[in-house]
């Protein structure tokens, strides 16, 4: 979805922006909006929409959005509103007794069915540098048009502190640093930092997309999640220090395992006590 939103931004920035933008459900029949007013359909219900959804088009030039009513889901679409407003107060309405306008205004754009600006089709590009990147996923654009609006002085510091951006905050019972967390994430938010005798693991807020597969793949099962990330966690923890290891490097083959551990890896130690590469199991032998 943060591709089609992505393409709508791309349009919206290509061709001259609306003053204000009404956002409805696909189920919701838009009104005749006027002039000045751009309808935006959403492909499905505004309560699955993104939390950063109409910050990202307010960075851009945008002035004000709206939101119509859910025939549907209204008290679901109620809560997305109020977190909008959180998120954006002031720039954000209730677009349901908005009295419908003497021209039905342009045709309404449905997102995941957005056209190509014509200046891309040409290989022109975007007529003049976006205040911030469209390529980024949801998040990124969120975090990056918040910091637009804030210091267009639109938007103050910490409004919206427990809206909740997609990634989440990470515990850690048990680790060896064995990285496989760190390999696991597709977006590179976790990093393992080894020093002369410890090793810390670490979670950059930001990056996370609560994709948890660090969480799946920990051979320990020693990760856990602690709640969802909010804009709060964001801005106060940017950079979270989960877990300190005493550490060494192993003498044969290099690598950092738990200093407990003596000398050698598991690994090596495993290989050093059994050279042929098996073991008898633990209870011994039982021919039939």
């Amino acid at each position: 979805m943060a591709d089609h939103v992505s393409s709508l931004l791309r349009w919206l920035f290509a061709h001259d922006l609306p003053k204000e933008v009404v956002l409805a459900c696909e189920h919701t029949e838009v009104p005749r909006l006027g002039r000045g007013r751009q309808a935006v359909v959403w492909n499905g219900c505004l309560k699955d929409a993104p939390v950063g959804f109409p910050a990202q088009m307010l960075a851009l030039g945008v002035q004000k959005v709206g939101v119509l009513p859910c025939g549907e889901n209204p008290d679901a679409v109620g809560e997305q509103l109020a977190e909008w407003e959180s998120l954006t107060p002031r720039l954000i309405y209730d677009a349901g007794a908005l009295k419908p306008g003497i021209f039905r205004g342009p045709e309404a754009l449905t997102v995941g069915q957005i056209p190509v600006p014509r200046r891309v089709i040409m290989g022109l590009g975007l007529r003049d540098k976006p205040p911030y990147s469209l390529k980024g996923d949801d998040t990124a654009r969120t975090l990056a048009a918040l910091e637009v609006l804030t210091a267009k002085g639109l938007v103050r510091r910490g409004e919206g502190l427990d809206s909740k951006l997609g990634g989440v905050r990470l515990g850690v019972s048990a680790c060896t640093a064995c990285g496989v967390c760190v390999q696991a994430c597709p977006h590179g938010a976790l990093t393992l930092l080894h020093h002369e005798t410890g090793s810390v693991l670490w979670q950059t807020s930001e990056l996370c997309r609560g994709e948890q597969k660090c969480v799946q793949l920990c051979p320990m099962e020693g990760l856990w999640v602690q709640g969802e990330m909010r804009l709060a966690d964001l801005l106060d923890e940017p950079e979270r220090q989960l877990f300190v290891l005493e550490s060494a490097t192993c003498e044969k083959c290099g690598a950092r395992h738990p200093a407990s551990e003596g000398a050698l890896c598991q690994v090596c130690e495993f290989r050093r006590s059994n050279p042929f590469g098996s073991m008898a199991p633990p209870a011994g032998f039982h021919p039939r």
